[in-house]
């Protein structure tokens, strides 16, 4: 067996022909070009978190879980009766259906058809107490429930475990009932308080 020297080595690589060489040249630097036209990897999508529900004037219809809620054009001589359910801090600072941060130790509320900004006398039948609150939300979209009270409202009627309450619109208190808000970034899930209890 023969051995092969460093020279001899050297030797035989200068004949090497030049067009291999020039292949190999094209080669290399048409994988750097590849790699550097490659797409960036693509990033996870954010998932998509549901628009509240519309705060639609009066006389304007939305629809929600396949059901179609028509405002009225005026609460004047509105009254109802029903289950009121109550939503609190898991909701705080988001947006409600009207555009402004929800405070669940104010006074307002949810209702599927009254105008926004309508105010309405919340009764416990069995406590005989009563509370003044401002519509600036859409909801409830469960069957049986009429409203959906602040935290803060439900605390003052005694019935942070629910109940049934007599609702009675009235006036408001004049200039300072605030204008509707400007709409807002959409918050995570207005329609989504419908299928959670509201005792949070």
């Amino acid at each position: 067996m023969k051995a092969w020297t460093l020279p001899r080595v050297a030797r035989r690589a200068k004949r090497i022909p030049a067009w291999a060489a020039l292949a190999c040249a094209a080669a290399c630097a048409g994988t750097e070009e590849q790699a550097l036209q490659a797409p960036p990897p693509e990033r996870a999508k954010a998932p998509v978190i549901p628009a509240p529900a519309p705060a639609a004037a009066g006389g304007k219809s939305y629809v929600v879980k396949g059901k179609r809620y028509t405002v009225l054009q005026s609460a004047e001589g509105f009254s109802q009766r029903g289950r009121a359910n109550w939503y609190g801090r898991r909701f705080h600072g988001r947006r409600t259906a009207n555009g402004e941060r929800f405070d669940q130790n104010a006074l307002t509320a949810a209702h599927t058809t009254l105008p926004m900004n309508t105010w309405v006398e919340v009764r416990n039948p069995v406590s005989g107490k009563t509370v003044r609150v401002r519509i600036n939300d859409r909801g409830p979209f469960t069957e049986g429930c009429v409203i959906d009270l602040s935290r803060g409202a439900a605390a003052r009627l005694g019935m942070l475990g629910g109940g049934e309450v007599e609702l009675r619109a009235v006036p408001g208190p004049g200039p300072a009932n605030p204008p509707a808000a400007k709409a807002g970034k959409a918050q995570s899930d207005g329609t989504s308080r419908s299928s959670v209890p509201r005792r949070q």
